[in-house]
C-alpha cells in the first residue's frame, strides 16, 4: 500500500506542470530515495501507461501535462482503507438486524472499491478482510436489539423508555427520555437525550440500559438547542494538566498510548516514563489512570491526586480481609 501511495503522489506532482522536475526533487518531495524514485517513475510508464517522458538536463514530466490521463481504478491512501475497514466491520455487525438488506449492499460497495484500491498488488477484498482484522465493540455483537431500538427512536424522533441500572442517587429508576444523538466514544456507544423526569441532557451508556421501549409519543422538538455537559476530549475547552508519571516496566506500552492530542510525553532516566494530559474535568482522564492500577502515579494536580486516592480507597474497603496486613513494598527495578 506505500508503493501505491507513492505512486498517486508521483502522479499528482507530474499532473499538469508545465516545466519538468528533477529527480532530486522527486526525492525531497517524496521522501525516499532516488532508487524508489526511479522505480515508481518506470512503474507509472510501464504498468500504468502513464504519459511519462524525460527531458535531458532537466528531468521528468507528462506528454502535454498528462491531459486526458487518469490513474486507473479508485486509488485509496492507507487512512481510506483502514476507514473502508472499520465501516466493513460495522456493517457486518448490522446485517442481522432491520438493516440487513442495506448493509449487504454497502458491503457490496466495499467490496468493489477494496478490489479496486489493491488491484496492482494482486490482493482481493477477501484476502484483506483475512489479513487485516478489526475488533468492533462488543456491545454490537451481544446486545444488538438495543441499539436497533435507540437508534430508530432517534432518527423517527421518538421517545424512549428505559431502565437506567447506572443512575445516580436519587434519580428515577425508570426513565422517559427524547432522543437527541447516538455517538460512538472510547469503544462504546452511547445516547445523548433529554430526561423528562429531571428537565436535564443526559448521556446513557447502552450497555447499561434495559426494558427498552419506544414510545408512540414524539419526542420533544428543539430539545438539542438545550443540550449542556457533553464532556469529550476536544469538544471542551481543557483547564487542567495532569502529570503522570509511570514505572518502568509499563512505560514502553504507555508511551505507545494517544489519550489527547496535546498530550507531552518524555522517559526519565530512571526509565520511568512521564506523561502530561491536558483535561477539562476529573472524569475526563480519571478512569484512564485508574485502568493502570499500580503503574502509575498522579504527581499533580492535588484535585485529581485526591480522586484517584477516593477511587482507590473504596475499592480497597470492598476487601476488608485482605486489606488489614501491611502490604509489601512495590520493587520495579
Amino acid at each position: 500500500m506505500e508503493s501505491l501511495t507513492r505512486v498517486v503522489q508521483l502522479h499528482d506532482l507530474l499532473r499538469g506542470r508545465r516545466s519538468p522536475i528533477s529527480v532530486e526533487q522527486l526525492q525531497d518531495q517524496l521522501a525516499c530515495s532516488r532508487t524508489t524514485v526511479q522505480r515508481t517513475l518506470t512503474r507509472l510508464k510501464d504498468e500504468l501507461h502513464a504519459p511519462v517522458e524525460f527531458v535531458a538536463g532537466q528531468g521528468w514530466q507528462y506528454v502535454d501535462g498528462g491531459k486526458g490521463y487518469e490513474l486507473p481504478g479508485f486509488w485509496l491512501g492507507t487512512e481510506d482503507l483502514a476507514g473502508l475497514l472499520v465501516i466493513d466491520a460495522i456493517l457486518e455487525r448490522l446485517e442481522g438486524g432491520v438493516l440487513q438488506s442495506q448493509a449487504r449492499l454497502l458491503r457490496a460497495q466495499i467490496d468493489v472499491l477494496l478490489g479496486q484500491a489493491v488491484i496492482d498488488e494482486a490482493v482481493d477484498a477477501t484476502r484483506v478482510r483475512e489479513r487485516v482484522s478489526i475488533v468492533t465493540p462488543r456491545f454490537l455483537t451481544q446486545r444488538p436489539e438495543i441499539f436497533t431500538l435507540v437508534c430508530n427512536a432517534t432518527l423517527h424522533r421518538k421517545r424512549l423508555t428505559f431502565s437506567d441500572y447506572a443512575r445516580r442517587r436519587g434519580e428515577p429508576e425508570n426513565r422517559e427520555v427524547s432522543p437527541l444523538r447516538l455517538f460512538y466514544f472510547r469503544d462504546n456507544w452511547f445516547l445523548q437525550a433529554w430526561c423528562h423526569a429531571t428537565n436535564a441532557s443526559l448521556i446513557f451508556a447502552l450497555a447499561r440500559l434495559h426494558h427498552v421501549a419506544v414510545s408512540s409519543r414524539a419526542a420533544i422538538a428543539g430539545a438539542g438547542t438545550e443540550v449542556t455537559g457533553l464532556r469529550l476530549v476536544g469538544e471542551e475547552p481543557t483547564r487542567h494538566r495532569a502529570r503522570l508519571r509511570f514505572v518502568p516496566s509499563a512505560a514502553a506500552a504507555v508511551a505507545g498510548e494517544h489519550w489527547h492530542p496535546e498530550q507531552v510525553g518524555q522517559f526519565a532516566t530512571d526509565g520511568s516514563y512521564e506523561l502530561i494530559v491536558p483535561y477539562a474535568q476529573t472524569q475526563d482522564v480519571l478512569g484512564h489512570v485508574l485502568r493502570h492500577g499500580a503503574n502509575v502515579v498522579v504527581e499533580s494536580p492535588k484535585s485529581l491526586r485526591r480522586a484517584v486516592a477516593r477511587a482507590l480507597l473504596r475499592s480497597l474497603s470492598l476487601y476488608p480481609d485482605l486489606t488489614t496486613a501491611t502490604p509489601k513494598r512495590r520493587s520495579d527495578g
